[in-house]
């Protein structure tokens, strides 16, 4: 179905730059099937790839998708989300000429204001990665930034998409009619967690002891992510099932001296575990497999690829009603809401868990099927494929 179109991506970051969160892992999920699938793909990045280090400059092939990475002025100001790769409009020139369709990540990244003025009448998609709502911080710089050049940007746009329900009422709200809004979820990749992990070499390794319930979190260890509150619960906890642990996986994203702090007040040190960077499938698979319960209490979620990876392993998951998905994780039964912010709540959902781990792990299988039926990255990248030929059509019809 490819029909030689030729894609551009635009996104601030890319493989291998993991410690940016779920985006560049969806970026290249979505670029190396599109690929496969006989599409010439082409990703204009930075070379942002962690608060320390960067991604390795110039062009790049990566499982048949051509990587253009131009350097930031400053890594420390991209590790802030202030991406300024120098000569950038200049480059995506180049480019924005000779594709069909410009697929734009992260709508208020400066890289999208940098290449409005080159977009012109090619195409162009838009997908926010969750980040649409003033309410979730930096509120000051997106009013801004929508005065200058996002509200160009939208008004430009072939389709904006929209992970989840909740994120489509996002949209109507900025004034996108529903007939340019692409209300399409992320993906899982079915196959990742085909692999046997060693659940004993593991523990051992972050000093789990061997019986021990855990509960997880797999994620950036950011203040949105609402990781003060699961400690606080788990403190409560702790006073019923004292051998019960706490097990952090993630990189720091502004966060960690908070949580140390707080835990060494709490006085629960001796039953929480930091692992710092995961990045291997397999090191993911043991997080989850080993667990109890995996809790997401953000306070502002989308579409939680963690919850559904936890899904997908079969282990029972605990996810905050501030969650795009609450609504269909409710609906199929697949996990346990609580209200976000609610302490008591989670508490009790996280006891509940460990006093009945058969029933849990239960209805955990039947989520897990319902996980590969709803989220398989073949038939997200099915509906893609079908909006990028409408933009690539429209566009030619109209030239």
């Amino acid at each position: 179905m490819s029909d030689s179109l030729n894609i551009l991506h635009i996104t601030p970051y890319y493989e291998p730059a993991w410690a940016y969160g779920g985006s560049p892992r969806v970026a290249v999920e979505l670029c190396r099937r599109l690929s496969r699938r006989g599409y010439r793909v082409t990703v204009l990045t930075t070379d942002a790839c962690d608060a320390g280090t960067r991604a390795p400059q110039g062009t790049h092939t990566i499982d048949g998708v051509q990587v253009i990475r131009v350097r930031n002025l400053s890594n420390r100001l991209a590790w802030s989300r202030v991406f300024l790769p120098m000569g950038f409009r200049r480059m995506a020139d180049q480019f924005v000429q000779q594709v069909d369709v410009v697929h734009i990540h992260e709508i208020r990244s400066l890289l999208n204001a940098a290449v409005l003025p080159v977009l012109r009448s090619t195409p162009t998609i838009i997908m926010p990665h969750g980040g649409l709502p003033y309410s979730l911080g930096r509120g000051l710089y997106k009013q801004v930034f929508d005065a200058l050049w996002g509200k160009r940007l939208i008004a430009g746009a072939c389709r904006c998409q929209a992970l989840t329900g909740m994120e489509q009422e996002q949209w109507r709200a900025m004034g996108v009619p529903d007939n340019r809004i692409a209300l399409i979820p992320n993906g899982i990749d079915l196959e990742a967690f085909n692999i046997n992990v060693d659940l004993l070499s593991f523990r051992r390794r972050f000093d789990l002891p061997v019986d021990a319930p855990v509960v997880s979190f797999l994620g950036r260890l950011n203040r949105i992510k609402g990781l003060d509150d699961l400690i606080a619960a788990l403190a409560a906890v702790l006073k019923t099932h004292p051998g019960a642990y706490l097990l952090l996986a993630g990189p720091d994203d502004g966060m960690q001296a908070e949580l140390e702090n707080q835990i060494a007040r709490l006085g629960i040190g001796q039953q929480v575990r930091f692992t710092g960077m995961l990045t291997s499938d397999a090191d993911k698979a043991a997080v989850y497999r080993v667990s109890a319960v995996y809790v997401l209490p953000s306070r502002y979620e989308n579409l939680p690829t963690t919850v559904l990876e936890a899904l997908l392993n079969a282990t029972p998951c605990i996810v905050s009603d501030r969650c795009g998905l609450a609504t269909r994780l409710a609906k199929a039964s697949a996990a346990a809401i609580v209200p976000s912010g609610d302490i008591d709540a989670l508490a009790r959902q996280i006891a509940a868990h460990l006093d009945h781990p058969a029933s849990m792990r239960r209805r955990a299988e039947r989520a897990q099927r319902w996980v590969r039926q709803n989220f398989d990255w073949e038939t997200v990248t099915d509906s893609w494929e079908a909006v990028y030929h409408e933009c690539a059509q429209s566009a030619s019809m109209s030239r």
